[in-house]
């Protein structure tokens, strides 16, 4: 399991590396299992669930060529529980292309997460 950090502490990411042959188990296994002790599949008002709800964090669990849907989803459900987003994105181990492809999306998801501001700070770190 390997982590892409926020310095700030606004953003949980997590990603999974799993053995060959683990795609074949479901989303939701891994939910369970990454998860435990956690509220899980927290239903919202407005619609949706949360995959994982802790005191601090309101979790998407995803495959990580979702790695955009997830980091909405996330950002959406902490919008509606007022907790910090995160995301435990899941990726398939390989020798083969497989595993350079995950690096690729954990890759967009880094970036991505450097965009994401605090509350009212503005581009260029003004605000």
């Amino acid at each position: 399991m390997s982590f892409c950090a926020d310095p700030l502490g606004r953003f949980l990411a997590t990603v999974v590396l799993l053995a060959g042959g683990s795609a074949l188990a479901d989303e939701s296994t891994w939910q369970r299992r990454y998860c435990e002790g956690m509220e899980l599949e927290k239903h919202l008002p407005s619609g949706g669930y949360i995959d994982c709800l802790s005191p601090e964090y309101a979790i998407e669990v995803e495959w990580a060529e979702h790695w955009a849907e997830a980091v909405g989803q996330s950002l959406y459900y902490a919008s509606e529980t007022g907790r910090k987003p995160g995301i435990i994105l899941l990726c398939e181990q390989s020798e083969g292309p497989v595993e350079g492809l995950c690096r690729s999306y954990v890759y967009r998801l880094e970036i991505a997460l450097k965009f994401v501001k605090a509350p009212g700070q503005r581009q260029g770190g003004e605000g």
